[in-house]
């Protein structure tokens, strides 16, 4: 995209002047978590959207794929010209339609007030963007125990199939790797390990109980 225009009627110029007649949005939201004051998307709107159409500027924000994620782009244009900001990513651990639209509201909210260069939340001196890391780090280990269990129940599941009596369904309950990641299942998604007891008990009733040679229980 060419930026270069010396037209005092260009978007750079109509920008600078409207950027020059914006102030900060009102922290009109407290976050919970980190007790600071934010700006909802609703008075970065208010602060940002009259006065760039007073001076002829249209904000548009997309949702767009990037490397199978989604990514929120604002795009601020006058006439043929137009600036992209950069994308800002949505971010979401949960798969619900209400998770999703919490998160895309987050990366609207941060993609509206960079693009134009106004303050959306307090400054606390880096200490949110710190425990944000934290915070980032741990749904990433808890995103990788999810990917992690929820293969090995598959793996036990498979296993406890190829049992051919309830002896060998028993050991393969009771070996120590198994038995080891069904408990961090039970811990922590219990729903891997429910559907690893459901395959173990349709085993069970499918064997007979005269090829039992333990004196465990299942």
């Amino acid at each position: 995209m060419s930026l270069v225009n010396l037209d005092s009627n260009s978007l750079v110029d109509s920008l600078a002047k409207a950027q020059a007649e914006m102030q900060n949005a009102a922290f009109n939201k407290v976050n919970p978590h980190f007790k600071s004051k934010y700006a909802d998307l609703g008075a970065i709107r208010d602060a940002v959207v009259p006065i760039l159409a007073k001076h002829g500027i249209a904000l548009v924000q997309t949702i767009e794929t990037h490397e199978d994620a989604f990514v929120v782009v604002t795009k601020l244009l006058k006439g043929d010209e137009e600036i992209v900001s950069s994308g800002c990513p949505v971010i979401c651990d949960k798969r619900t339609p209400q998770a999703f639209g919490s998160a895309l509201t987050y990366a609207r909210r941060y993609s509206m007030s960079a693009v134009v260069g106004i303050a959306s939340e307090e400054d606390d001196d880096a200490n949110a963007a710190e425990r944000s890391v934290e915070d980032v780090a741990v749904n990433l280990l808890r995103r990788g125990d999810k990917t992690r269990l929820n293969n090995r129940s598959k793996e036990i599941c498979q296993d406890l199939r190829g049992c051919t009596d309830q002896d060998e369904l028993l050991a393969c309950w009771s070996e120590e790797t198994n038995s080891k990641d069904l408990k961090e299942m039970k811990e922590k998604l219990p729903e891997f390990y429910d559907a690893c007891v459901l395959v173990k008990d349709q085993m069970k009733a499918n064997l007979t109980s005269e090829e039992v040679k333990y004196g465990g229980q299942l």
